[in-house]
């Protein structure tokens, strides 16, 4: 009881610890606040977007939902586009078993191919995806994707010919804006611009130097730049490989209410995605019922997750 009771008063002591960690940083930020405003325009990198006409724009976004059956786990992956004119584009994984690693890896897989179909079939569209080039490669990589073995059941033409040449438009097209959800590492830029950006501000670029490569195949040699802007409450982070993000893509995520750092039209890519992962998931489950001989027929799956 001595011992359980002293590791909930460490617990409460660490958390008190952390929340005054948390206070002095914050504190520090505010007091330098109008210092790092002013050396940041100094330098060019605080700016405020200039108005430009609502452009044509596509998003893309993928989902996996998951059930626990009996034997093994089934996985529905699936990537969604919505059009410059709202039409919905969905593209299906062929499979639905493997690692969890591999099933996202193959969902990343779908979304790089179906923003590079649509970069092709829309040319004077801009395209926000979902993510980051630098984890999308990393997660094909370590689950053992290569293009020059790539996987022969995804949908056929998500690749279109050349699997090679339709990645290298999806990672390096000055057309396509990416934008990270998450942040890993133990410092969360976005909540430190938060703090010191001022609503309708840009902050960036912030170059990094990024090695973007899957197999023998490298792209983008140059720098990859970071951006951070502030529509109203959330920041959004983006990704590019220009100079300069796109003034008609910062016009429109401008317009667009953000929802925890997220613009709005790319929240409503992820609720599709993610409903027709859901679906594929029902579909897969009630092939899986078919193929079992009559006497199996119970309850053996679980709630699905996505």
């Amino acid at each position: 009881m001595l011992s359980a009771r002293r590791r909930s008063g460490d617990r409460e002591a660490k958390g008190v610890e952390g929340l005054n960690a948390l206070l002095e940083t914050v504190h520090r930020l505010l007091e330098g606040r109008e210092r790092w405003r002013a050396e940041a325009k100094r330098r060019g990198l605080l700016s405020v977007p200039k108005p430009a006409p609502a452009p044509a724009l596509m998003v893309v976004d993928g989902a996996v939902a998951e059930q626990p059956t009996l034997g093994v786990r089934l996985y529905s992956a699936c990537a969604c586009g919505l059009t410059p004119s709202g039409k919905e584009v969905i593209l299906y994984d062929g499979e639905n078993v493997g690692s969890a690693k591999e099933v996202k890896a193959r969902m990343i897989a779908l979304e790089l191919a179906l923003l590079s179909a649509l970069l092709e079939e829309y040319p004077e569209a801009l395209a926000l995806a979902d993510g980051s080039c630098i984890s999308h490669l990393s997660t094909l990589s370590a689950a053992g994707m290569r293009v020059e073995d790539w996987p022969k059941d995804l949908p056929p033409a998500s690749w279109g010919r050349d699997v090679a040449r339709s990645l290298r438009l999806a990672i390096t097209s000055p057309r396509a804006v990416f934008v990270p959800k998450e942040e890993s590492g133990p410092v969360q830029t976005r909540g430190v611009m938060a703090l010191l950006l001022e609503p309708g501000e840009l902050y960036g670029p912030r170059p990094v130097e990024a090695d973007l490569h899957l197999g023998s195949e490298r792209y983008a040699p140059g720098v990859l730049r970071w951006y951070y802007m502030l529509p109203s409450r959330n920041v959004v982070k983006l990704e590019t490989l220009r100079d300069h993000p796109p003034a008609e893509a910062l016009a429109a995520i401008g317009a667009m209410s953000g929802y925890e750092g997220v613009p709005s039209v790319l929240v409503l890519a992820d609720r599709v995605a993610k409903d027709r992962a859901r679906a594929g998931l029902r579909l897969a489950r009630e092939c899986l019922l078919q193929s079992l001989p009559p006497e199996t027929l119970m309850p053996l799956l679980g709630p699905y997750r996505s």
